[in-house]
């Protein structure tokens, strides 16, 4: 026979019916009313489970002046037939006789649909055993993704199975926390069937003293395992350079942290000159191209991997190449104009007294008049960010005197 134990001179109200040789106690007049007695189920397993069902299908379905209902098993269930009704249920778990170990789990039902609400906790060892078995989900194979069972899970198991929208709330003793970093957010994680789930936020500050409770988690729909786990508070960081950069900057450009840490450098795809160590990059020995830098700090027994990343764009210089063909023009020759080999748009100059057509980069001979003279073609006015700059040597001439004579007649 499964049992039904209590705790001895303590007081208990129970409006309920006990089934002898049954695996289920049901509530006779619909309720179950603790007035100061420690209700302990005993004996469940995953062949026979052991069950106190609340047919109360409002949150008023259970009544609690004091004491609680001591799980301590994955099979030791107390399933609420809430059906389609919502609000809070509030299951009044406790540890043993020791009154002050009352750990309450809410289901805030937030969905009509119809549903009971089957909900069993237990304690585990620091290593997180014995780990859920079998369940609507399956069992539980491994306690990674920062439900890890040594530094970050606390020492409790929930076996929630509902088929509902709903905010959970979670409560645990003090001691049941021998995380890594026990005063750091205590968030949930929920077992899929094959790994666990992210952590749900926000969560609540750890407590290594009385009891601790961390929610309301809202809007769950997955059930069956959970655990409560220890996030570490953990520094982050973000990094960005000044740029985009010329290609032609022999000066290495830092990068910006919001936080202080020591890691790697890296940068894809290839061709960045950057520093593994600092960040520095060195536009001048750099490909043209955009690149995500990444910066990776190694985990620690606190706290994980951290990454960083950002983009940083090198821009090759405009090609302001020109040329005049031939470079030596006759004063009274035709008006010569360049041929732009390179980025358009920019603008000409002529070293004086020299005339120059601004945009098109004709000479007029006349008015330049004779000499040498530097002609310069700039690529800013063009509007890219990396303008440059190229010159060119041209030459006028005189015109070539011509004379002639005739001798005298003899």
């Amino acid at each position: 026979m499964k049992e039904l134990k209590y705790v001895k001179n303590i007081q208990i109200s129970l409006f309920f019916f006990l089934i002898l040789f049954s695996t289920i106690i049901q509530a006779q007049n619909n309720a179950l009313v603790l007035n100061g007695a420690v209700t302990v189920l005993n004996g469940g397993t995953a062949a026979t489970p052991i069950y106190i069902v609340v047919n109360q299908n409002n949150p008023l379905g259970i009544v609690r002046n004091g004491g609680h209902i001591h799980s301590e098993n994955q099979y030791n269930y107390v399933r609420w037939v809430a059906g389609t009704n919502t609000g809070n249920y509030v299951i009044p778990f406790g540890v043993g006789a020791n009154l002050a170990d009352y750990i309450p789990f809410t289901f805030n039902k937030t969905t009509a649909g119809s549903s009971n609400i089957q909900t069993s906790t237990w304690f585990t060892n620091v290593p997180n055993f014995p780990k859920p078995a079998a369940t609507n989900v399956g069992p539980v194979t491994n306690m990674f993704n920062f439900a890890d069972s040594v530094q970050y899970a606390i020492d409790r198991f929930w076996d929630i199975q509902a088929v509902a929208t709903a905010d959970l709330t979670f409560s645990y003793r003090g001691v049941e926390n021998t995380t890594i970093n026990p005063t750091g957010n205590v968030r949930t994680q929920h077992w899929n069937g094959t790994t666990w789930d992210a952590p749900v936020l926000p969560g609540n500050p750890g407590v290594t003293a009385g009891i601790g409770s961390a929610g309301p988690f809202v809007g769950q729909t997955t059930f069956s395992p959970w655990v409560l786990s220890v996030i570490p508070i953990c520094e982050q960081d973000t990094i960005t350079y000044n740029g985009p950069f010329c290609n032609n900057i022999t000066t290495l450009q830092t990068v910006t942290h919001t936080g202080t840490f020591t890691g790697t450098f890296t940068a894809l795809p290839a061709g960045l000159s950057i520093n593994p160590s600092t960040g520095a990059i060195n536009p001048s020995l750099s490909t043209a191209g955009t690149y995500t830098v990444t910066f990776t700090v190694a985990a620690t027994p606190t706290c994980p991997q951290m990454i960083a990343t950002t983009t940083v764009t090198i821009t090759a210089l405009d090609d302001a190449s020109f040329t005049y063909s031939p470079t030596t023009f006759c004063i009274t020759g035709t008006n010569p104009t360049p041929a732009i080999t390179g980025t358009t748009g920019g603008t000409f100059t002529m070293t004086a007294p020299g005339s120059i057509n601004p945009s098109t980069g004709e000479i007029n001979l006349i008015t330049s008049g004779l000499g040498t003279f530097m002609v310069y073609y700039n690529t800013t006015s063009a509007g890219n960010p990396c303008p440059s700059i190229d010159s060119a040597q041209v030459t006028i001439t005189a015109a070539p005197s011509a004379s002639f004579s005739y001798d005298a007649a003899q």
